[in-house]
C-alpha cells in the first residue's frame, strides 16, 4: 500500500498524475509508521480530500512516533515547542 501511495503522491510522468485522493485511500490501508505520518501530513495540510484537522493529524503523528517514525517525532516536537494544536511545552 505504501508503494502505491508513493506512486500516486509523486506521479510518474507522463502516465500517472499525482492523485491525493488515491494516496489517502492507500495510506488508510497501511499500518506502517510512515503511512501514519503521511496521513498526519494529509490532515495537517488538508490534502487528499481531507479537511484540516489538527487533533486528527496529531493522533496520526503520535501513532507514527510510537511505531518509530523519526519525522513524526520531529513533527510532534515542533508542535509542542511552538504550541501548535497542543499546549506549548
Amino acid at each position: 500500500a505504501l508503494t502505491l501511495a508513493r506512486l500516486y503522491y509523486f506521479g510518474v510522468q507522463p502516465h500517472l498524475q499525482p492523485d491525493f485522493d488515491k494516496v489517502s485511500i492507500y495510506l488508510d490501508q497501511c499500518s506502517l509508521g510512515e503511512c501514519h505520518y503521511l496521513m498526519g501530513i494529509f490532515y495537517d495540510n488538508a490534502l487528499g480530500g481531507k479537511e484540516r484537522d489538527l487533533p486528527k493529524a496529531l493522533s496520526y503523528f503520535g501513532v507514527a512516533a510510537e511505531l518509530g517514525n523519526i519525522p513524526a517525532n520531529q513533527a510532534l516536537a515542533w508542535r509542542h515547542a511552538n504550541g501548535i494544536g497542543v499546549q506549548k511545552s
